[in-house]
């Protein structure tokens, strides 16, 4: 995690309401165009998939195309095997768009040195109608939040190793089903390795505007005096030992 990932909160009352009050997003409807891909000049509208298994449907269960292959939605995958070929990720401008399954999961990190370098180069992926041909204008981002949580643990448990206290270490790779690890990787502001508490990046979160209002102040004021609004320690894999400072906004 590159130096200034977490820029903490803008000098703006009204974003800092807003922040107040955001929730999360599905991690379904997370797809993303790629205009470089566009026949023409007019944008795709990419809305998210349009149905999705309830949890009595039978995962294998998935339609066939003409070349054999099973396509439909991943949300009641049970593993890897249960998984279709052809996964449905949304639609664009009112067709649904598939993305195969085996790119997805070809892509997802198997060490902890790939889930460093993924975050630095996240992939992307061409969009097909349900043949497997058939191109969509776009592209869908890397979004391993596709995947059920059972088929994502088997990818994601070996990147959060635990230490000798317990904690789980590790880039972030959270989602909205995957929690962070406690200590998340990090460059300190000299360029060292490291890992922060992931506590301590989240920071303080006022309670009221007013709150708001005073943080806002205190952070402007910590950026002109040392360039930061918060700079908090850097720790070795043990959480325990220090080894330099990560800069905060």
């Amino acid at each position: 995690m590159k130096n200034g990932k977490y820029p903490g909160i803008l000098i703006s009352a009204i974003m800092v309401l807003t922040i107040m009050c955001m929730t999360s997003c599905a991690a379904n409807s997370l797809a993303q165009v790629d205009g470089s891909n566009k026949p023409d000049t007019a944008s795709p509208v990419i809305t998210a998939p349009a149905s999705v298994p309830s949890k009595d449907a039978v995962p294998l269960d998935y339609p066939l195309n003409a070349s054999g292959q099973t396509y439909g939605s991943a949300g009641d995958a049970s593993s890897i095997e249960t998984l279709p070929d052809l996964m449905l990720v949304g639609s664009v401008n009112g067709v649904h768009s598939y993305i195969y399954t085996k790119d997805l999961l070809d892509a997802m990190p198997k060490t902890e040195d790939e889930a460093r370098a993924i975050v630095n180069n996240l992939p992307s992926f061409p969009l097909y109608e349900e043949d497997g041909v058939t191109a969509v204008s776009g592209s869908m981002g890397y979004c391993p939040g596709l995947l059920p949580a059972s088929v994502r643990s088997e990818y994601l448990s070996p990147l959060y190793p635990v230490n000798d206290n317990g904690q789980t270490y590790g880039p972030d790779l959270s989602d909205a089903d995957t929690s962070s690890p406690d200590l998340v990787a990090c460059v300190g502001i000299d360029g060292t390795d490291g890992y922060c508490y992931k506590t301590d990046l989240d920071g303080y979160l006022p309670n009221t505007p007013e709150e708001a209002l005073d943080y806002m102040k205190q952070l402007q004021s910590a950026k002109e005096e040392s360039g930061y609004t918060r700079v908090i320690p850097l720790y070795a894999s043990d959480g325990k030992t220090v080894i330099g400072k990560f800069g905060i906004g």
